[in-house]
């Protein structure tokens, strides 16, 4: 095996760190599920790590980046290098109990992003046609707020809704009285498709979270759980 993660969880001892805990939940459930279909990974948590000096070196260790373990992890990957995760060593992280230090670490891990994808985003969609079953998924437990996307994606046009606005908009044109209703209807009826995607994407993701928070051996809480989505909405993963 040339890449071993090793489980990592944080120290719940205040508010910040149990939501802090679902981060570490998400990656840990992508990497147990790569290592447990492809065997290789797109990324790991540079906090505690194995990786033979081969391997390394052969990768030419790590690069100038900000996100430097997810790069390293890409280009295994893209090599072909071997991984495994494993929870038979759990490594507890200390989380800063400052909230600032914590919205300004989510926005470092925002730019990584975008630039790590800025990188390889070609190699991401090859490997996304190759491994769908598996690459998508596991984006989307790294990024939950995609769901809420995809959602709004899915949901199908309403005709009804669009010959109601027209038949309304042509009222209004000669009463301007009707104008309201069409406001209030057009309005009312994004409102409530964003409502009905936001609660779908919502229950989606706690009960995936849950069932793998049990397979792992993490704490699961429905109301951190509620803020961490929450943030993750504002703030982006």
């Amino acid at each position: 095996m040339d890449i071993v993660e090793l489980k990592k969880s944080v120290i719940r001892n205040s508010l910040l760190a149990r939501v802090v805990n679902y981060d570490y939940l998400s990656f840990n459930s992508a990497n147990w599920f790569f290592s447990r279909t492809l065997r290789k990974c797109l990324g790991f948590n540079g906090a505690a790590f194995a990786i033979k000096r081969e391997a390394f070196e052969s990768l030419g260790g790590f690069k100038r980046v900000i996100s430097e373990d997810l790069d390293m992890g890409t280009r295994s990957f893209i090599e072909g290098y071997s991984f495994k995760y494993t929870r038979k060593i759990e490594v507890h992280n200390k989380v800063s109990p400052s909230w600032r230090q914590w919205f300004k670490q989510r926005k470092r891990w925002g730019i990584g992003t975008a630039l790590w994808l800025k990188d390889y985003y070609k190699d991401l969609l090859a490997n996304a046609r190759r491994y769908p079953k598996i690459l998508l998924p596991s984006l989307l437990l790294i990024f939950p707020s995609l769901l809420l996307f995809i959602i709004n994606l899915l949901i199908p046009d309403k005709m009804y809704l669009k010959l109601l606005f027209l038949l309304l908009l042509l009222i209004a044109a000669k009463e301007a009285l009707f104008l309201l209703p069409v406001i209030f209807t057009s309005v009312g009826a994004v409102l409530i498709e964003n409502f009905f995607a936001a609660m779908a994407s919502f229950v989606v993701c706690m009960l995936t979270f849950y069932s793998l928070a049990r397979r792992l051996g993490y704490a699961f809480n429905p109301l951190e759980f509620t803020f961490f989505i929450l943030s993750t909405h504002h703030y982006g993963s």
